[in-house]
């Protein structure tokens, strides 16, 4: 078993030296401290980066705050487990701290109180249980403009729909496009954009009101229909809304557009995986080496950055090898090119048919992506024998 990293938001002195021991003593290694809760937003921000497993918070203080922060905690990337530290067993604190959504509470002597608690986490992620208390989010963007981004994340989306009994966001963050609103024939009026602006309102109830049902288990919030003519939210709201979905779905699909925005280098802090499409096309591969070498140098790691080649012909005049050495990175998948297929679901409102090379291409990254086995290509009968 991995050691686990830890974060601590405790203030109080007489709790914090000895959770510090108590960790050390249990091999946790602890990633990032916070005294107080000042700017919670900021916090977030660096926890994010830490990517801790768990969160021991004092929660003397928080009262009403508290069901926000540990529903925030939850919703970063890895799911940390928020634990509630206190000075004592107090029986209503302990209460409050369950409803808030803490998944354990510990008091002194921490030394003592804290080892059944980390096993019990150590245990958890181990054997995968942790799952549902956050979804796994998926960012798709393109080198450069017509890479196909747009398409690869909508039929990623259904195919996850049709292989896993899981429940799927699909989210439009490409304000300048906004083509999935078209591709997934989204009835709601709302947008991403009003989820960004009421950031601070956003809860499951007001959530509703903004998506659209796609198919069951697939959700859709759509970019705005016509550009907004608004004062744009601050780039940290859709990071925050992100974050807010994880609460809701288990698998989370953003199209970030094009190219690398401020507000797509805001929201991949939040993206578990992202992926590169891009095409052989020589300004495309151009620009996408520069897209990843900007990502790497900003510490967004390799092992989340994902390189899919889209329109990939039969004959290509350059070898996959030659394109990963170009790139610095593995390719992910290639994508055969079915302009005709693509452009007649299209013209009739629709997305890929199952069964098609193309749309058997996106099942299998979709299994690839969700650690499924491949599809079976579907048996053809004739009476010819």
């Amino acid at each position: 078993m991995r050691p686990l990293n830890a974060a601590l938001w405790i203030a109080s002195e007489e709790l914090l030296t000895p959770a510090r021991k108590a960790l050390a003593d249990l091999g946790v290694r602890v990633v990032f401290e916070q005294a107080a809760l000042v700017n919670l937003q900021a916090a977030l921000m660096r926890l994010a980066q830490a990517r801790p497993d768990l969160v021991l918070v004092e929660i003397g203080e928080l009262d009403d705050r508290m069901a926000q922060i540990f529903r925030e905690i939850r919703g970063l990337p890895g799911s940390p487990a928020p634990v509630a530290v206190h000075h004592s067993a107090d029986p209503e604190k302990i209460l409050a701290a369950m409803r808030a959504g803490a998944c354990e509470f510990v008091y002194p002597p921490l030394e003592a109180n804290l080892r059944p608690a980390i096993e019990r986490i150590a245990a958890e992620l181990a054997g995968g249980r942790r799952q549902t208390t956050g979804g796994k989010t998926l960012g798709f963007f393109s080198a450069k403009g017509g890479c196909g981004a747009t398409t690869v994340a909508c039929h990623v989306a259904v195919e996850l729909q049709r292989q896993t009994p899981h429940k799927i966001l699909l989210a439009d963050l490409d304000l300048e496009t906004g083509l999935i609103r078209f591709f997934m024939k989204t009835k709601s009026e709302y947008s991403v954009l009003d989820a960004a602006h009421n950031i601070d309102r956003l809860d499951e109830h007001f959530w509703r009101a903004l998506i659209s049902n796609g198919m069951p288990r697939l959700e859709v919030i759509a970019a705005p229909a016509v550009a907004a003519s608004v004062e744009p939210p601050q780039e940290e709201s859709f990071r925050r809304v992100i974050r807010f979905t994880r609460t809701l779905y288990d698998w989370v699909i953003v199209d970030l557009g094009r190219s690398l925005s401020p507000r797509t280098m805001n929201a991949l802090e939040e993206i578990d995986e992202g992926f590169l499409v891009t095409t052989l096309e020589v300004p495309a591969l151009y620009q996408a080496k520069q897209l990843i070498t900007t990502l790497l140098s900003s510490g967004y790691g390799s092992d989340r950055l994902r390189v899919i080649l889209n329109r990939t012909p039969k004959r290509p005049e350059v070898t996959l090898e030659e394109v990963q050495t170009m790139l610095g990175l593995p390719v992910y998948a290639a994508l055969p090119n079915d302009y005709v297929a693509l452009n007649e679901a299209y013209t009739s409102g629709e997305l890929l048919e199952p069964g098609s090379g193309l749309a058997t291409a996106f099942a299998r990254l979709a299994a690839r992506i969700a650690n499924l086995p491949e599809p079976r290509k579907r048996m053809r009968f004739s009476l010819l024998g």
